[in-house]
């Protein structure tokens, strides 16, 4: 793997793949933006936890009976 010095020449690539290039620059860019992956998994679960915690509220709850489920 070369290490670059910050610039990269992508002008002798036809113009599709200059754009593809820079598409997946800014993927890898968003990817990498956020913290490391285990404190964004701690935070997923914490988030998932206060969710749990709330009960979860529904105006009516409606029972279907099996032939119900399956009709057509």
């Amino acid at each position: 793997m070369h290490k670059l010095n910050g610039s990269l020449d992508i002008s002798s690539l036809p113009a599709l793949a200059q754009s593809e290039l820079v598409d997946y620059f800014e993927f890898l860019q968003q990817k990498y933006r956020s913290t490391n992956r285990h404190e964004k998994n701690g935070n997923d679960r914490t988030r998932f936890r206060e969710f749990l915690a709330q009960p979860i509220k529904v105006k009516k709850i409606t029972k279907y009976s099996r032939d119900s489920i399956h009709e057509r």
